[in-house]
């Protein structure tokens, strides 16, 4: 059975099977507390609003925002109502054995739990299904928060699943509606019957042996046969204990019959007039067992008046059983009451003190984390001083050192320059030197020419000599002073 079986029926009902399905169930999810969130939630998260989500017969629920530090949950409790049969519901929660809540903090999941409800696959009317449980809050891959069970986040919830009559509330209030307005005086008088009922309980005595009385509450037993009496030492009594309809209906006419006998014997009610000559007539068409006429009327009114003090004695007698029993119950409530409070407040005690020894134990870890904080903070304060400063002197260094470069640079600049120029002046002078040899070897070379007829070859080849070696004596002495 899936979603699909499970559709609205009217403003109010979740539909499950078909629908003829006229019993009513009231299914009750309630988120009561939840705890060790913080351990789940992120650290950038903290403060958010939490929410939890879960889905159930085809409808999604969604409790209010609040605070992941918080232990309670605000408005987390979810009234389904569904008209079904027990033998659907159970196949439904066989085939969805669990709920399970997701956690939500804004629009992203942090985690999931579950809580198992197989024992609604065998849901009847007759045993409403009520548990309570703490489940853990796991993360999305199934794992759990912290290896501390006691830390781990958890849920405690209820479920409950009741049945709830809504054709039998609608007739009771019609016939309410409908009931005549009582009077003064009008309010019926309750039979022991209807006291026995709605009082179920086990008496410690019988009733007195004399039964004379015992069907006189019931409207049908109003008038006895007189066949059905027999003498006893003690008064009448009853052949049997009980008398159905149909022995009844058979000494209808019997009974009337022999009712004017037996006012005539007993004494005839105010409503009544009896003529004293009938009897005898009676009697005499009916032919019955009847034996009371041979009994004095003395001592029918004697057995009667002592069965009536018989059982006024043995109502009286029930009534002390019944205030004593319902004394001994209501004791015994009380003291169940008084078990079950004083458990339940020493199961507060003890979760109160485990609550407070978390917290404590939460207040010194955070304590420490602060401490931790405080100490990195002022090693990070150390740190950023002493990064400063280096700063500041790699600053001072660099300036001083680009200033001295920069200097050094234009002196050497300076030198390279004044250098170049005297270079560039002394290439000039020499150039103008070479060109003043040059003319001068050109004029002694037209002098030679000249001259050459008159001068031997060994006289030229001396002359050119000593005139080389004048000019290399002449650079000689301008290059190298």
């Amino acid at each position: 059975m899936g979603d699909a079986a499970v559709h609205l029926s009217g403003p109010h009902f979740l539909q499950i099977g078909p629908p003829e399905s006229t019993e009513l169930y009231e299914l009750v999810i309630n988120i009561q507390e939840a705890g060790n969130l913080y351990s789940v939630i992120p650290p950038s998260e903290i403060g958010a609003p939490i929410t939890f989500q879960y889905s159930v017969m085809g409808s999604s629920y969604i409790s209010d925002d609040f605070n992941g530090l918080q232990d309670t949950v605000a408005n987390a409790m979810a009234v389904v109502e569904v008209k079904s049969q027990a033998a659907f519901l159970a196949s439904y929660f066989k085939g969805f054995p669990h709920l399970t809540f997701k956690l939500y903090c804004g629009d992203k999941i942090l985690g999931s739990a579950s809580i198992d409800l197989q024992e609604l696959s065998k849901f009847s009317n007759s045993k409403p299904f009520v548990k309570k449980s703490k489940i853990f809050i796991k993360t999305l891959d199934g794992k759990d928060v912290t290896e501390a069970e006691s830390l781990n986040p958890y849920l405690k919830v209820e479920v409950s699943l009741l049945p709830k009559n809504v054709n039998l509330y609608e007739d009771n209030v019609k016939k309410m509606l409908e009931a005549p307005r009582l009077d003064a005086g009008d309010a019926p008088f309750p039979s022991r019957n209807t006291f026995t009922q709605e009082f179920q309980m086990d008496p410690l005595s019988p009733p007195p042996p004399n039964r004379v009385m015992a069907h006189l509450d019931e409207p049908e037993h109003d008038i006895l046969s007189d066949d059905l009496l027999l003498p006893h030492e003690d008064g009448f009594m009853f052949h049997n204990d009980s008398i159905s309809k149909q022995e009844l209906s058979e000494n209808d006419s019997k009974v009337r019959d022999l009712h004017g006998r037996r006012e005539d014997v007993i004494g005839s009610p105010h409503h009544a007039t009896v003529n004293s000559g009938k009897p005898n007539q009676l009697n005499a068409q009916t032919k019955s067992n009847f034996r009371a006429d041979i009994l004095p009327r003395q001592y029918i009114r004697e057995a009667a008046q002592k069965t009536c003090e018989e059982l006024e004695d043995w109502k009286e007698q029930q009534q002390e059983i019944f205030k004593y029993e319902l004394k001994m119950k209501t004791e015994k409530h009380l003291k169940k009451l008084s078990e079950e409070w004083i458990k339940q407040k020493k199961d507060l005690e003890t979760t109160l003190k485990e609550k407070i020894d978390n917290c404590q134990n939460l207040y010194r870890k955070l304590e420490e984390a602060i401490s931790d904080l405080v100490v990195k903070s002022e090693r990070l304060s150390l740190k950023e001083d002493e990064l400063h400063r280096a700063k500041e002197e790699l600053d001072r260094k660099y300036t001083t050192k680009f200033q001295e470069l920069r200097k050094a640079s234009q002196l050497h600049q300076f030198d390279m320059e004044q250098k170049i120029h005297a270079v560039v002046v002394e290439k000039n002078s020499l150039t103008s030197k070479l060109e003043e040899r040059d003319r001068e070897i050109a004029h002694l070379k037209e002098t030679i020419a000249k001259n050459s007829s008159d001068l031997s070859k060994d006289q030229v080849a001396a002359l050119i000599e000593d005139m080389v070696i004048s000019l290399f004596k002449n650079y000689h002495l301008n290059y190298n002073p």
